[in-house]
């Protein structure tokens, strides 16, 4: 497997809809709808970083599925 710092853009909005878009730490950027303006925002939330690729946090337990029918602000409220 490559590290993160090596895929190529393509690969890695693959692996956000592949391993990120179910988190609750993964942000869908507001208006927009590419994937490239997705991000995760596990750092701001928690405080620390999550200390390992994204493709290893459902491995490392960091993976937390996001709940449905409620709002991003009150999730991140819940967490934190």
């Amino acid at each position: 497997m490559k590290k993160w710092s090596e895929l190529t853009e393509r690969e890695i909005n693959h692996n956000k809809k592949k391993h990120c878009e179910k988190c609750l730490y993964f942000y869908r950027g507001g208006d927009t709808n590419t994937t490239g303006s997705r991000f995760c925002e596990y750092l701001l939330i928690t405080g620390h970083s999550r200390g390992c690729s994204p493709m290893e946090c459902k491995e490392k337990e960091i993976f937390t599925p996001r709940p449905k029918g409620q709002r991003r602000v009150n999730r991140a409220i819940r967490i934190s």
